[in-house]
């Protein structure tokens, strides 16, 4: 073979592989591509989770304001409320509470008037027994 045959398989070899590589990251392009799209969903939807997550948040009493230290870290897991929202909402839950007293108050004097009532049945109900065995006595008695 001339040289320049031998020059040409090479360079349609070379061509042949250089074809082959070219696809091979246009595919691993794509994939990274699919790969990307997918994790930018998922990373939406865990922001949105995030977001919509309900919490409760206990605190110890008085326990409204976050201590600071004078760095930025101190606010990383803080949700900062302004101090009148939460007043309102105490004196939403106190005022709740002194409804739900005074239902039970209530509740309570209902329940011991009604026991109340029953005795006084419970009672009426014996002294019309005795009444009536005294009637029977007295019919029964011969003059």
């Amino acid at each position: 073979m001339s040289k320049v045959t031998c020059c040409a398989v090479e360079m349609a070899e070379a061509e042949q592989t250089l074809s082959f590589y070219q696809k091979a990251m246009q595919s691993a392009d794509n994939t990274v591509a699919c790969k990307k799209i997918s994790l930018d969903d998922k990373e939406k939807s865990l922001m949105q989770f995030a977001q919509e997550m309900e919490i409760q948040l206990v605190l110890k009493m008085g326990q409204i304001e976050v201590p600071l230290r004078g760095c930025p870290s101190d606010y990383a897991n803080a949700v900062l409320v302004m101090c009148e929202e939460l007043l309102r909402v105490n004196d939403c839950i106190v005022e709740t509470g002194k409804r739900k007293l005074a239902a039970m108050h209530k509740s309570m004097h209902l329940q011991k008037v009604l026991s109340q009532y029953e005795w006084q049945h419970v009672c009426a109900k014996m002294t019309m027994e005795d009444l009536q065995r005294d009637l029977k006595d007295i019919q029964e008695f011969k003059v």
